[in-house]
């Protein structure tokens, strides 16, 4: 028997409520492209896939314990209460198939079991409903810049905001994703998005080097969608990115964008830009706003790439939504990279000594973009040095037209 008829042995055993060792009050399995989740109404199991995708590898029953155990370790930083821990799965000497320790038999593979966590409770299925208030996303986006500021800024970390490194992972979507162009993504679309990607960080490189000096590169949560966040019991984040490293390494920008960019396409914006503003105010983090339509149109692929592998493992009837989701994903992303090309000009007034210059200067190295003194350019066009003494009367001197 292979790993995936293995697999599913397993998986039809916990299809039935007698398989747990406490009452169900309503089974029901999830899958995604790299795990089956079984619900039970007060605890959850979680099953790793035996896949290899070059990005992940749950191939062998010592991979999937191995990431089973780091599941569990990583996702209690940012929840309480929620992860149990591990389990074995057993063959007993009468064949039925049973949770560990009991079962005296082979262990078949391991498994996460979680608190099960109400759906209604998920920023999710409250922003669908249009019941999320500014405090919990100003309460959220706090948590998040105290996570952040928590982690230890080790100096391994620092590479993964290297632009070559960050150049690395826009293009495994781009790689991966390529195969399904003219037949599930839209190639000038596709085409566009890679164009803008590479663009922005061929011409913006210091503002990527400018983050990593300033110690914004952390071990973040790597998956931070609205249906991993939870009001319950405060607040709970959970499924964070066990099965590689670098997805979880990187500016704490990525995470943001991903929770805004989600939330953006759920129609719930002004949430996503509240939970931003509180964790820019408490972070003291305002370049994050220069990155956010890069990283949110690279985490845009990301979902584009998920829904496009997972699409091979669907039956007929599954494929359409998964492909109509991925082509969403790809128009977001395309609405990204136009904000992240499209050229912005910044305009400073106010009165005479009012601070417009200084403000300027600071927006300017803030976004690094070139700033321009109309002052400083009338004098250079007009030949003088210094204004004229004296007062001007409207339209004269300097501002004659």
């Amino acid at each position: 028997m292979d790993a995936f008829d293995q697999m599913e042995t397993i998986a039809r055993a916990m299809s039935d409520p007698a398989f747990y060792p406490h009452p169900v009050t309503r089974l029901e399995r999830r899958d995604t492209h790299i795990s089956t989740v079984f619900l039970t109404g007060d605890w959850v199991y979680k099953l790793k896939k035996p896949v290899n995708f070059g990005f992940l590898d749950f191939s062998t029953l010592t991979a999937r314990e191995f990431f089973c155990r780091r599941e569990v370790e990583l996702n209690r930083r940012l929840s309480s209460g929620v992860y149990v821990g591990v389990e074995a799965v057993c063959r007993a000497a009468d064949g039925n198939i049973g949770l560990g320790p009991g079962s005296d038999g082979p262990v078949l593979d391991y498994l996460v079991k979680m608190h099960q966590l109400p759906e209604a409770a998920s920023l999710f299925a409250m922003a669908q409903r249009d019941a999320v208030g500014p405090a919990a996303m100003r309460a959220l986006g706090t948590v998040l810049a105290n996570f952040y500021r928590s982690g230890d800024p080790a100096d391994e970390l620092r590479r993964c905001g290297d632009p070559d490194l960050i150049g690395a992972n826009v293009e495994d979507n781009f790689r991966q994703t390529e195969p399904f162009l003219d037949t599930i993504l839209d190639r000038d679309r596709w085409e566009f998005i890679a164009q803008v990607s590479r663009s922005f960080l061929a011409r913006r490189r210091r503002l990527f080097e400018r983050r990593v000096d300033e110690g914004r590169i952390r071990d973040g949560h790597g998956d931070l969608r609205p249906d991993h966040v939870y009001f319950h019991q405060g607040i709970q984040i959970i499924d964070c990115i066990e099965f590689n490293d670098r997805f979880r390494y990187g500016d704490v920008a990525v995470d943001l964008a991903f929770l805004f960019m989600d939330l953006d396409r759920m129609g719930a914006l002004e949430a996503g830009l509240e939970a931003l503003a509180a964790y820019v105010t408490a972070a003291a983090d305002p370049a994050l706003y220069r990155l956010l339509d890069f990283y949110a149109c690279y985490r845009a692929m990301v979902r584009v790439k998920v829904d496009c592998l997972r699409s091979g493992q669907l039956d007929a009837a599954a494929r359409p939504a998964i492909v109509r989701r991925a082509e969403t994903y790809l128009e977001q992303a395309y609405r990204h990279a136009v904000q992240c090309a499209r050229a912005t000009l910044w305009l400073v007034c106010g009165l005479p000594a009012s601070g417009k210059s200084t403000v300027a200067a600071g927006l300017a190295g803030l976004l690094e973009i070139p700033q321009v003194r109309s002052d400083a350019l009338r004098r250079k066009l007009g030949g003088a040095r210094r204004p004229p003494a004296g007062v001007a009367d409207y339209g004269e001197g300097l501002y004659k037209p």
